[in-house]
């Protein structure tokens, strides 16, 4: 039986497995009852987890119970896994590519046999391959290390008990009751079209049950495609050999002056800064030899780089946004890469395409064999033609350069804006990874955390987040999968009498964002996906909300039908409550009085009835109160934060120096205020932290927003500790705004954010006018901020 007709097969009913011959409580195969589970004493943890697994779950569905033993004199009524199986089986496994695996059955006894790695853990250098996120020593399982026996199991009870793992938990499998199992005879064999695939939708440490359904899902890799931004690592080296680092204005850039997220960037026409680089990689191979590619790429937020003369003239301005820095770029990649073979000539080192170097570069036909390149995109933007186009474009050409290339992909649709929201894409997953597989693409790491700051590191909104990551996982297996014959079965063995209706919901929800997209051409970025505003209007929220309705109708109120409807009904109702307060109340709009001599002494703070109250980013409760009190003085803006605080003997203020890096990542107020609320292509930013330091820059939209961060605000603070909270006093020069003295009826479109640290280690977030998403900077989400002249105070 061919790869191909197995899966459809799998997919034909809820069990394939022969009913007449077994008894009650039994599983058989060729009339004999099976009753062992046998695993080699040595074996890897990953196959110690198979048995375990394949003994839990064939007990659930038809009550046979077997034994887990390590070694037996019979071959006849036992399930063999790994290595207990014959050396011919053994060999025939290894032959696969990685995490294959082979399944036999006949006369009487089943071997399940698989690729499987003996190195525990296998994590990387940095996040997202650390072995908090990678790794959970109670079960004994990572995100990384074949684990061919543990896919085999997980297979074998899918295809004879019938049993699905659409969502993590008990909640989210189907194991369908037997009385009787009968395994047919036959071979058949295994191997995922995709060697990496890597979803980090939780951290394995903190998150056991997802960190399982990962491996049931169909995720995983030998080892972890190491390609993210890491030039960063070179830090260590600043005070010593500061002439690695880029020029510019005449200074090395060890902080942000060419990458916005810091880490500094280097001059990499310096031939030392290659050969440094061999070096250290080396060092790393030597210690890591599980490892195969090391992470050689820019920091985030590459927007110049260094001002040398070598480096200068290696910028192609002809190449547009998406590849002025590309020659520049990979000419260096390259550079280490055909250095580092010399030692090395089994080990790669990896970049991203991505920003101003994702475009292929010009400087040759095809890059050095041991260049590993890992394109960005967004398959959920697909839906636009244009953007599809040019992607595809992009990812052939690159094609055409390596042969390594991975994709690093984004379903970020739990978080801000679309929390809560039903994005779903199953339709568009199918056809791109039957591209990309078709193109001979290695595998995808996909960014799929939905999780804020100070959330756990888990699948936060499973009933809404589980479609896009299931059919994914089955499709990096087999890209030629019928998608509508697999939602057909979700449907049908997850909500049961409510399938209907749920097919509506998610079917509907799917037609929306692809017809929006669709019928919007502008062109779309990985910042920039469409909006909820765009997608979801409130007529289409209630026909959603129908469904649901529908369905919990349908769906027995004790059974797990009608609970994975509830989940999904109580996850969407954060959604659809965010969506009409957007649709619905518009930005917040307040006065600031003055002046000072006119309101009184006790005007900041004032009453609680004169503040700006702050609510989290989606308009609900704050973790904690913040007030803000805003008036103007002749010249000046005056604000008064309160902001309350259980722990403020824990408050966060390591940056001590003005325009100092990190000061966003302490207990702090940061300001967005652009002077003319009809022009929002000009804002200006203020961060102060709870020590009164200020960081502050001045923002313009061109193509993108970019910051000006000489520009100083020349404000002055006060901070002042009490019992239960903590008081920011800040004074602005309305003159560093471009605003007059008398600013009466200047209308400002602003916004006030609290970042707040001190209780749990991460970030909370606050704001007066709630943006409905993770980036501060939204002009366009900003409420307003009004002067007026204040009627004198009672009494004067």
């Amino acid at each position: 039986m061919s790869i191909r007709r197995i899966a459809s097969v799998c997919l034909a009913g809820p069990c394939l497995a022969s009913l007449g011959l077994a008894t009650a409580g039994e599983i058989r195969q060729d009339g004999q009852r099976l009753e062992r589970i046998v695993v080699a004493p040595k074996a890897p943890r990953s196959v110690v987890l198979a048995a375990k697994e394949l003994q839990a779950y064939l007990q659930q569905s038809c009550g046979a119970r077997l034994a887990i033993v390590p070694a037996t004199d019979t071959v006849q009524g036992n399930i063999f896994l790994g290595t207990s199986a014959t050396p011919e089986l053994v060999k025939a496994a290894r032959a696969l590519a990685e995490d294959g695996y082979v399944v036999d059955a006949g006369k009487g006894s089943v071997t399940i046999v698989g690729r499987d790695q003996t190195k525990e853990p296998v994590v990387g250098l940095r996040n997202p391959w650390r072995a908090v996120e990678v790794w959970n020593g109670t079960l004994g399982i990572g995100a990384f290390g074949e684990t061919g026996t543990l896919y085999g199991v997980y297979a074998f009870l899918e295809r004879t008990c019938g049993i699905r793992w659409y969502m993590p938990g008990k909640l989210g499998t189907v194991v369908p009751r037997h009385e009787q199992l009968e395994v047919p005879a036959g071979r058949w064999q295994r191997q995922p079209a995709f060697p990496f695939r890597y979803s980090w939708f939780c951290n394995f440490s903190t998150a056991p049950d997802d960190a399982l359904w990962y491996r049931r899902a169909g995720y995983g890799a030998a080892y972890p495609a190491q390609i993210i931004d890491s030039f960063a690592f070179f830090r260590k080296y600043k005070d010593t050999h500061p002439e690695y680092f880029a020029l510019v204005d005449g200074k090395r850039d060890f902080q942000n002056a060419c990458a916005s997220r810091g880490g500094g960037h280097l001059c990499l026409t310096n031939p030392d800064v290659a050969k440094q680089w061999v070096t250290d990689i080396r060092a790393y191979f030597a210690a890591h030899p599980e490892q195969r590619i090391f992470p050689l790429a820019p920091n985030d937020g590459l927007t110049r780089i260094c001002g040398c003369p070598k480096c200068a003239a290696e910028i192609d301005p002809k190449a547009g946004k998406v590849g002025h820095h590309s020659n520049h770029i990979w000419r260096f990649v390259n550079t280490v890469a055909e250095q580092l073979a010399e030692h090395c000539p089994d080990k790669l080192v990896g970049c991203l395409a991505y920003e101003g170097y994702r475009a292929p570069p010009t400087f040759a036909d095809r890059l050095h064999p041991n260049v590993a390149v890992m394109f960005c995109k967004s398959r959920l933007s697909f839906p636009a033609a244009s953007y599809k186009a040019g992607i595809r474009a992009e990812i052939e050409a690159w094609r055409k350069k390596t042969g390594h290339l991975y994709i690093w992909e984004y379903y970020r649709h739990s978080v801000l804006p679309w929390r809560g929201l039903p994005v779903v894409f199953p339709h568009i997953i199918s056809e791109d990874l039957r591209y990309l597989a078709d193109l001979g693409v290695a595998g995808e790491f996909v960014e799929a955390e939905s999780w804020e700051r100070a959330g756990a590191s888990r699948i936060n909104m499973p009933g809404l987040q589980h479609l896009n990551l299931y059919v994914t996982g089955k499709a990096y297996w087999n890209p030629q999968l019928d998608m509508d014959l697999l939602l057909d079965e979700y449907f049908k063995l997850f909500y049961g009498p409510a399938s209907k209706p749920m097919r509506a919901f998610w079917l509907y929800a799917e037609d929306l964002r692809n017809g929006t997209l669709s019928a919007n051409p502008r062109e779309l970025t990985l910042d920039s996906l469409g909006t909820p505003e765009d997608v979801f209007s409130v007529q289409a929220l209630a026909t959603l909300g129908a469904s649901l309705d529908k369905a919990r109708a349908l769906a027995p109120a004790d059974s797990l039908y009608r609970a994975r409807i509830d989940l999904i009904g109580k996850e969407f109702a954060v959604g659809r409550g965010m969506l009409e307060r957007i649709l619905q109340d518009g930005p917040p709009e307040a006065p600031i009085p003055g002046p000072l001599a006119t309101l009184g002494k006790d005007a900041l703070p004032g009453p609680l009835g004169k503040a700006l109250l702050f609510t989290d980013k989606a308009g609900l409760a704050a973790p904690q109160r913040t007030y803000a009190y805003l008036a103007w003085d002749e010249g000046v803006l005056r604000c008064t934060f309160v902001n309350y605080e259980p722990h403020p003997d824990k408050l966060r203020a390591t940056c001590r120096e003005t325009d100092g890096w990190g000061i966003w990542e302490d207990d702090c107020l940061e300001l967005f205020l652009c002077p003319d609320a009809k022009d929002r292509t000009e804002c200006r930013q203020l961060i102060v932290n709870a020590a009164g330091v200020v960081w502050d820059g001045y923002w313009r939209k061109g193509e993108k927003w970019e910051c000006d961060k000489t520009w100083s605000a020349k404000a002055t603070t006060k901070v002042t500790r009490e019992a239960n909270r903590w008081i920011l006093e800040l004074t602005i020069p309305l003159a560093s705004l471009g605003l007059p003295a008398r600013p009466v009826g200047t209308i400002l479109a602003a916004n006030i954010f609290r970042s707040r640290v001190a209780d749990s280690g991460s970030q909370q977030f606050s704001c007066w006018a709630p943006i409905y998403k993770a980036r501060h900077l939204t002009p366009g989400k900003f409420g307003t901020l009004t002067f007026v002249e204040a009627k004198p105070a009672k009494g004067q």
